[in-house]
């Protein structure tokens, strides 16, 4: 099978471990229809009688495909990005939402949409995706493995922020005692080790700050650096950066080099940033190469 992730706007963000087709192990090769036109057909149908409804949220597994093309898997989302979705209204007759509506906790089921429909419907686009010119149908394979409330889901993700801040502030402070036991924290909880003096006066707010950095998480993941680049250059102050940088840089000189150990809530918080996960550390080696009054 040609295999193609094709990140679509509305692909579900998604929860929990892929369920395969191999291992769903259909009962048989033909689907039935609903009368809008919606293909269908079980895999295996649980005893539970509750079914998804609007403003509701579903933990699902789903393999997203056309007939020879992989658009989407669960199983490749990491796990800190993974979330239950709404459960929808019906965009279109015959659409997925009134698949999943059809379903009860513990059913899998593959549903095919009309392509065309998918495309322009759906994701909102007048042609097809590059290479699925020819697909008549849109399938999902699809595992229903949790209905919540929105109160039970604002509980759990609550539960699961306090998880991951508790996480980082144990691997924080593991790393600090393992490689800067005498640094001190600001009120802020902004780490500073200076590692090389500087001479003069200290930049103010406003001026214009030129700065070398590397980006680090605790475990020591580069996600970023200025090295053969031109130093970052911003105004100080004025949230151009993230607060943990804001705060940092103007306690040095020029030519100070130092480490700024950011917590999460000074840095990118719950939603993290590209290869920043939700509620991390930061750690940046950085120089204060230069600054000047702002024109």
């Amino acid at each position: 099978m040609k295999k193609v992730i094709y990140l679509l706007v509305i692909v579900f963000p998604l929860v929990g471990l892929m369920v395969s087709s191999c291992q769903m192990g259909s009962t048989g090769n033909k689907f039935k229809e609903t009368e809008t036109g919606l293909l269908y057909k079980f895999h295996y149908q649980s005893d539970d009688t509750v079914s998804p409804k609007e403003g509701e949220f579903i933990e699902i597994d789903l393999l997203l495909k056309t007939e020879d093309t992989v658009l989407f898997d669960s199983r490749e989302i990491p796990a800190h990005e993974r979330a239950p979705i709404p459960m929808g209204r019906s965009m279109f007759k015959g659409d997925i939402f009134e698949g999943i509506a059809m379903m009860h906790v513990g059913d899998s089921a593959t549903f095919a949409v009309v392509a065309d429909s998918v495309w322009k419907l759906m994701y909102r686009r007048d042609t097809p995706p590059p290479g699925m010119a020819t697909a008549e149908y849109v399938y999902y394979e699809i595992k229903l493995n949790k209905i919540l409330t929105r109160d039970e889901m604002n509980a759990m993700m609550e539960a699961k922020q306090e998880k991951l801040r508790e996480e980082d502030l144990l691997e924080r402070t593991e790393y600090l005692a393992a490689n800067y036991p005498d640094a001190k924290q600001l009120p802020s909880g902004l780490y500073y080790i200076q590692t090389t003096k500087g001479k003069g006066k200290s930049p103010v707010n406003g001026q214009l700050v030129k700065v070398h950095y590397t980006g680090k998480l605790i475990d020591g993941t580069v996600f970023d650096s200025s090295a053969g680049r031109d130093p970052i250059e911003f105004p100080l102050g004025q949230n151009r950066v993230i607060k943990g940088w804001d705060e940092g840089i103007v306690l040095m000189k020029k030519g100070e080099k130092g480490v700024l150990i950011i917590p999460s809530d000074l840095a990118y918080g719950p939603r993290g940033s590209g290869k920043i996960p939700p509620f991390a550390t930061l750690v940046f080696d950085v120089e204060l190469v230069d600054f000047k009054n702002a024109e």
